[in-house]
């Protein structure tokens, strides 16, 4: 079975223009939002292709949303590096990102964050009663 983990990605844009190695990005959050959909069937297809099922566009919002419940998290996968790298990537192309992943242990939270993320996601310790 293995050790499980919860894990929930957010990737968005936000208001302020994005300083990129060569130039300053002019376009503002709702041009960004439709070129975040043009990279992921393109040069992110491959994540999107692996991940497919897991990842959620709230147009309403401008945010694309990942989460996996339940999932063999282990950082030595392919797979988990292949999401950790895009993860780097997305900011580079001026987008911000969120990730939390929750593993079975109560204090097994990691948390990365882009530079200028907003902090949509949070982290809540529930008691439940299972009789």
């Amino acid at each position: 079975m293995g050790y499980r983990s919860d894990v929930v990605a957010l990737v968005y844009a936000i208001h302020e223009p994005f300083v990129g190695q060569n130039s300053v990005l002019t376009i503002d959050k709702e041009q960004r939002y439709p070129l975040l959909k043009t990279l992921m069937s393109t040069t992110f297809k491959e994540i999107a292709d692996m991940w497919g099922s897991h990842f959620k566009w709230h147009d309403i919002d401008g945010v694309l949303v990942f989460k996996a419940n339940d999932a063999k998290w282990y950082e030595s996968d392919q797979d988990i590096l292949a999401f950790e790298n895009f993860l780097k990537e997305v900011e580079r192309c001026g987008f911000e990102f969120e990730f939390v992943r929750v593993g079975e242990n109560h204090d097994d939270v990691e948390r990365h964050e882009s530079s200028r993320a907003l902090g949509f996601l949070q982290v809540e310790l529930k008691i439940r009663i299972d009789i």
